[in-house]
């Protein structure tokens, strides 16, 4: 080995030995620190929330959506109008479905009009098969009378058996008659008005279903109460799922929520939250507490987007908070490790 020199009091330097031992020390401690750092992370807890936004709304409450596909045509009411259960809302374009209801009550006219007919018909025929068969026995009854006096004056000796055998035809020739006219079929002018009044129905369903087409290009208010309108225009194209209009009425104590997909298998009824409303924003936003009360099965959205929505409860305290208020709220979905909290997208 070499000499080492070194001053009065100076510190030797450290051998390759004690180098390798002062190293593997400081990655044990690193190891170690970051051992517990890591097992640390995944013991504290802290709270897991969910962000959600939606706007306030009230128990009684409607979405107003096109039970069909069409443009508008007319839109009659506004945000802020109050509505009438049944109120005609918007219209929607229906000169096809006006036609068709015009075709089908002419053909309701026309069959009810030639049934009418066929009834005056069936009755007057009736009645003149009652008459002739009225006729038919008179007549029979007078040639028997006729007969009866003919065989009288024929035993003294005062009619001719010519005459008798004239007068017994004659009966015979009544009777004969009057069997073919009782034995004529008037059933058939039945089968033909029950044909008729079967047509009729037929139009008249088919006049129904017009009407029923009809009377969807017409969105009317399916509650009382007031309208906040979303956007949409004279001439645009409605999709059934297209939410046109929202009816509240009573008090505003109600959010309705879109929690997105990611978060919605935690939510579940009973979920605390706090709530900012844009209402009360600012620089220290007033903090209102609420839960959730119904959660809707499916899942909605687009492309881009998938949520569901949630309706939550809420205190108002004493402000007074009107429908249609924005909201954003913070769901306590319960506890999560420290680094899922740091970590997670």
């Amino acid at each position: 080995m070499g000499n080492v020199r070194t001053e009065a009091g100076g510190v030797l330097p450290e051998t390759r030995h004690e180098h390798v031992r002062r190293r593997n020390k400081i990655m044990l401690y690193t190891s170690l620190s970051l051992i517990v750092i890591i097992s640390l992370g995944f013991l504290i807890r802290v709270p897991y929330k969910a962000v959600a936004t939606g706007y306030i709304t009230t128990a009684e409450y409607a979405d107003v959506r096109a039970s069909t596909s069409g443009r508008v045509a007319e839109i009659l009411v506004s945000s802020g109008d109050t509505v009438k259960k049944g109120d005609p809302m918007v219209n929607l374009e229906s000169d096809a479905e006006q036609a068709a209801v015009d075709e089908a009550s002419k053909l309701v006219s026309k069959a009810e009009a030639e049934l009418t007919l066929r009834k005056a018909t069936a009755t007057e025929n009736k009645r003149a098969h009652a008459d002739a068969i009225k006729l038919a026995e008179l007549e029979l009854k007078y040639a028997n009378e006729q007969l009866a006096l003919t065989k009288s004056l024929y035993e003294k000796g005062l009619a001719s058996g010519r005459r008798l055998s004239e007068d017994t035809f004659a009966v015979e020739k009544c009777e004969e008659f009057l069997r073919v006219t009782k034995a004529k079929d008037l059933t058939l002018e039945d089968k033909q008005i029950a044909v008729l009044e079967q047509e009729l129905e037929s139009q008249r369903e088919a006049l129904t279903r017009a009407q029923a087409e009809l009377k969807k290009r017409t969105i009317s208010a399916p509650i009382d109460g007031t309208v906040t309108r979303y956007s949409f225009y004279v001439g645009e194209m409605l999709r059934t799922d297209m939410v046109l209009y929202e009816i509240f009425q009573g008090e505003a104590n109600c959010i309705k929520l879109r929690i997105p997909e990611k978060y919605a298998e935690k939510v579940e009824v009973g979920t605390p939250l706090r709530l900012t409303l844009g209402t009360y924003g600012g620089i220290i936003p007033h903090k209102f507490d609420g839960k959730v009360t119904y959660l809707r099965g499916v899942v909605e959205g687009t492309a881009d987007s998938y949520y569901r929505v949630a309706y939550c409860e809420f205190d108002p305290e004493s402000y007074g908070v009107s429908p249609g208020t924005s909201a954003r709220a913070k769901l306590l979905l319960g506890k999560q490790s420290l680094w899922k909290f740091i970590f997670e997208p």
